[in-house]
């Protein structure tokens, strides 16, 4: 009998350990930093349109992102009277990701909606075998280090730290070539080039 006592109590002696145990792991706490970065808005600015000046039809006109000039007129002759290379600005916080998208619609003659659009292209010189940049961005004055860019989505990683008026962003240059046909209508010709930008 005094055998058995002593292995009831054995019993409950292990039994009362074994809710000290459980009791010790049912109660834990961590700690965890929550972190966010908050962007100053993103924003587009024209500064400058992009202006082809005096065309003459069957000869081809382009017209560089630094405004320089070139025609394939037979006669040698650049006229490069109201010409100017387009400018964008794009303020966004450096190091973060934004897509710029640039669209262009048809380039079409305002004094007379029947006739044929002005073709014009990106990204080529006068001839159809020069390999042209016309299109590109780069920060603030320097363009021996322009990223060459292309009509529709273009993807920036990481701005660069740029200061642009008193803001951070870049530059967006534009230039193109205007090729009108041997009988484009005369006129005016105007078209528009949207850029907008938003963050990834």
């Amino acid at each position: 009998m005094k055998n058995l006592v002593k292995i009831a109590a054995l019993a409950v002696l292990s039994l009362g350990f074994g809710v000290a145990a459980q009791a010790q792991e049912a109660s834990s706490e961590r700690t965890m930093t929550a972190t966010a970065s908050v962007l100053g808005i993103v924003e587009v600015e024209k500064s400058v349109d992009l202006a082809f000046g005096q065309v003459m039809p069957g000869f081809n006109k382009y017209v560089a992102m630094k405004g320089d000039v070139v025609t394939s007129n037979s006669l040698g002759t650049v006229n490069s009277l109201g010409v100017k290379s387009g400018l964008f600005k794009v303020f966004a916080a450096a190091g973060s990701s934004i897509t710029m998208t640039l669209e262009v619609a048809p380039f079409a003659n305002v004094d007379n909606e029947n006739a044929d659009p002005l073709p014009l292209f990106f990204n080529q010189g006068v001839l159809a075998t020069d390999a042209v940049t016309t299109l590109a961005w780069s920060k603030k004055g320097e363009g021996a280090q322009d990223i060459p860019m292309v009509v529709g989505s273009n993807t920036i990683d990481s701005v660069p730290t740029s200061p642009l008026d008193g803001r951070n962003g870049i530059e967006v240059y534009v230039g193109g070539t205007v090729r009108p046909a041997a009988n484009q209508a005369s006129g005016s010709y105007e078209t528009t080039i949207t850029l907008s930008a938003a963050y990834n």
